[in-house]
């Protein structure tokens, strides 16, 4: 029996899939909303999505990924607050972790845009991400392009 492309066997239940694009959605619409934007910034965070999107960096979709940390760039962009929420060993735990095991360019890029966005004349965020290790994984990327 033939399924509708957006539904599951039953008809009624959407499959995962559906799911994940629902999610990458909302991030791209949020990401809008918020950019350079400080009442719906404020508003952003006050609902928790910094945290939602930290949840999304530690599943296994790089696409999902790459609509989590889109939408944090755009939080954290001007706003010390996101920032300071961005700059926790939590939060610095969950983007290494993304920056050690992800092969996707897409992900490395928004990763280490969203660590610029974090730091950003933020020095406990500069001391927290400027371990030795991080400064070497980033120069990595420097001295063997990923083509």
């Amino acid at each position: 029996q033939a399924v509708a492309p957006n539904t599951s066997a039953s008809g009624l239940e959407p499959r995962p899939s559906d799911a994940l694009k629902a999610t990458e959605a909302a991030c791209s619409a949020l990401g809008n909303l918020v950019y350079r934007h400080s009442d719906n910034q404020r508003a952003a965070l006050d609902s928790g999505v910094a945290n939602l999107c930290l949840q999304l960096l530690r599943t296994p979709d790089a696409c999902a990924h790459v609509a989590a940390l889109s939408l944090l760039v755009n939080l954290a962009d001007t706003n010390s607050r996101a920032q300071e929420l961005l700059c926790t060993p939590e939060s610095a735990d969950a983007f290494f972790s993304l920056l050690t095991r992800s092969s996707d360019s897409r992900v490395l890029c928004y990763l280490c845009l969203l660590l610029s966005h974090a730091v950003w004349n933020h020095p406990a965020g500069q001391r927290l991400f400027g371990d030795r290790l991080t400064l070497q994984l980033l120069l990595s990327f420097l001295a063997a392009p990923r083509l």
